[in-house]
């Protein structure tokens, strides 16, 4: 999807794809927006003190948003990273795209915990159980 930086209806259109994404009408983008009007005084305040239209602040602001490419075609797909995290194996050519993709990257090393967060999980655990059985025995004492 390339940028419609030049279209004049860059608004209009913003609000369309922002709508379809959440799956909401239009309208209600729109009610939504009047709730939350930060964005709409911000884009007027600095329209105003650079003496360019809120349009144009908002197409400055768009044209310096890097162009996302995540999820790309040759990304991992769910069940590869479920896989991934299962057996710690991928096809060759999957282990290469892993190994060249930061988001596929920082994905899958979330999938396996750091030997810290381990430590920490199963304390606690632990400590979970040992107020239960507390509770447990406090509650057959009491």
């Amino acid at each position: 999807m390339g940028r419609q930086l030049d279209n004049p209806k860059l608004l209009e259109n913003v609000i369309a794809q922002r709508a379809r994404r959440l799956g909401i009408s239009e309208a209600d983008m729109l009610a939504e927006a009047e709730q939350h009007p930060e964005t709409i005084r911000v884009l007027t305040e600095l329209a105003a003190a650079r003496e360019v239209s809120p349009v144009q602040v908002l197409r400055d602001v768009m044209s310096n948003v890097p162009q996302a490419s995540y999820p790309g075609p040759e990304c991992l797909l769910p069940h590869e990273f479920a896989a991934l995290v299962a057996n710690g194996e991928l096809p060759g050519a999957r282990k290469d795209h892993l190994r060249l993709c930061e988001p596929c990257r920082a994905l899958a090393e979330r999938g396996k915990p750091s030997p810290e967060r381990v430590s920490q999980f199963k304390r606690a655990l632990r400590t979970k159980k040992l107020r239960r059985r507390e509770e447990t025995v406090e509650a057959y004492s009491g």
